[in-house]
């Protein structure tokens, strides 16, 4: 007796993709958030099933990036993974830095620590 569920039963693949929707957290921790199958196996009994894997990357800040080019690392204290809305470019060196930890204001302008100490010690030498 052959049992459907069993891939060893099958008689040949039709159609193979992989698909589930796992995130992958900061921590190492892996969530499965559901599984979508679509490789067609074809058993013994002529019976399709269909078979599927998809990865997403969750950031620090809380985004799942199906994409993992997106991810971005704040140049200053190496935070990573950051989604897009969590970053922003010094308006002086253009690094990419954190909003959390490390991004600056100084007179309207978003700027790095580095660039941030820069400025200040301009402005102090500058009155007196």
């Amino acid at each position: 007796m052959h049992d459907q569920n069993n891939p060893n039963n099958a008689l040949g693949i039709e159609h193979q993709e992989l698909q589930d929707t796992i995130i992958h957290s900061p921590d190492g921790r892996e969530t499965r958030l559901r599984r979508t199958t679509e490789a067609a196996v074809v058993d013994c009994n002529g019976t399709k099933t269909f078979q599927g894997i998809q990865h997403a990357l969750r950031t620090i800040d809380g985004k799942n990036l199906t994409d993992p080019v997106l991810a971005l690392q704040c140049s200053r204290c190496k935070r990573q993974p950051l989604s897009q809305t969590a970053v922003v470019t010094c308006t002086r060196c253009q690094q990419t830095v954190c909003i959390a930890r490390c991004q600056r204001q100084w007179q309207a302008a978003i700027v790095c620590p580095r660039c941030w100490w820069r400025s200040l010690g301009r402005y102090l030498c500058s009155i007196k």
